[in-house]
């Protein structure tokens, strides 16, 4: 007849290493493990996923401009390029112009600390061909300076060459600043011509892309 381990011998057994419980706390362990590392596993793959499939700024804002503001001589709007955050503007099945937001290609932030959303269009020339101030959250109204004072500054922009503005670093303008909104001013600044060369050398390539154009190159790689 079998005996059942008093007290004493169960407490033996444990300091020799021969816990009745312990092979059950192993494998507890290593499940607890195993699940950690299939959680973390997962809450990784979600987050890259979502990184990957999120659309451009861009697609939230382009119906709020007129395409004739940004590139007059375009007659429609192409489809967004797989390649770079921007979208081909056409005239009959020539690309005329480009068109893209600011805030995808930088992210300088405003006075306020939030950024400032400007859709602006680029001809293959790598002149600039429209510029709008789409929205913001700068307190400019809040001392006195018309929202309209900001956005003829910012349409002075048309017409820039980008090609000069790359060749001097973009010193090769003129910054218009108006009295009390210096800040907001040279914000857009850098944001316009910073964006306008990062679109067009393609710096920012998540599909191998090479930019719309790189200053004083011919455009070979965007016309049917």
């Amino acid at each position: 007849m079998s005996q059942k381990p008093n007290s004493t011998n169960r407490i033996r057994s444990y300091r020799k290493g021969h816990s009745p419980r312990g092979s059950f706390r192993d494998l507890a362990c290593a499940i607890a493990q195993i699940t950690r590392a299939l959680l973390v596993s997962c809450i990784a793959w979600f987050g890259l996923a979502a990184e990957a499939t999120a659309a451009p700024l861009i697609s939230d804002f382009i119906d709020k401009v007129e395409l004739q503001d940004i590139v007059p001589e375009a007659d429609a709007l192409g489809n967004l390029r797989a390649d770079l955050p921007v979208y081909e503007a056409r005239k009959g099945n020539n690309v005329v112009g480009y068109v893209f937001l600011t805030s995808d290609f930088v992210t300088t932030t405003g006075y306020s600390g939030k950024p400032i959303h400007v859709v602006m269009g680029v001809d293959p020339d790598g002149k600039i061909t429209g510029v709008r101030l789409i929205k913001h959250s700068e307190p400019i109204v809040l001392v006195g300076i018309p929202e309209s004072s900001i956005r003829a500054v910012i349409e002075k922009y048309t017409g820039l060459d980008l090609v000069a503005e790359a060749e001097s670093s973009g010193s090769a303008h003129d910054l218009d600043i108006v009295s009390g909104a210096t800040v907001t001013i040279m914000v857009i600044d850098d944001s316009i011509v910073r964006a306008a060369c990062c679109a067009a050398t393609g710096p920012r390539r998540p599909a191998g892309g090479q930019g719309f154009r790189r200053p004083g190159e011919a455009d070979h790689s965007v016309r049917d």
